[in-house]
């Protein structure tokens, strides 16, 4: 898992990410928590 590398990427893309995982992390609290942990799983491993 390369941390750092996804962090320097989160900071580039801040604002367009950051509306898209508002509007995921919604759908995720909508779906249940076992979606949240899938999504954070895909998150890390991407």
């Amino acid at each position: 898992m390369n941390k750092l590398l996804v962090i320097s990427t989160l900071q580039y893309n801040l604002d367009s990410f950051s509306q898209y995982f508002i509007c995921v992390y919604c759908l995720v609290l909508n779906k249940g928590f076992l979606v949240h942990i899938v999504f954070l799983r895909l998150v890390l491993l991407r």
